[in-house]
């Protein structure tokens, strides 16, 4: 017996941040990969115990990674009191298999 079922999946993953984007940056300069450390101390300490493999770099992989597996591009999002990213995937259609 074949059970013959379509679905559309469409969730996206968001990350969010408290504390606005700080005084010198934009979603522009976020995008373009420019680096701006809020917490200095803070983001020595992930680096140098391994929790951060390459300081200023997780916005250009998270574009680069989506455009190559076909999603859409992340979507920025910044308010006075958060920072969003949004990664929205691709329609995808799933076939549910025989019994």
């Amino acid at each position: 017996m074949t059970l013959a079922s379509r679905a559309t999946t469409r969730e996206p993953t968001g990350v969010r941040s408290l504390g606005g984007l700080p005084n010198t940056q934009t979603l522009e300069t976020v995008k373009l990969g420019l680096v701006y450390r809020r917490n200095p101390l803070l983001v020595q300490y992930l680096y140098d115990f391994h929790y951060a493999e390459c300081i200023g770099q997780g916005v250009a992989t998270m574009f680069a990674t989506m455009r190559e597996q076909g999603h859409p591009d992340p979507e920025l999002t910044a308010g006075d009191s958060y920072c969003r990213v949004m990664l929205p995937a691709r329609s995808v259609d799933l076939e549910v298999g025989t019994l």
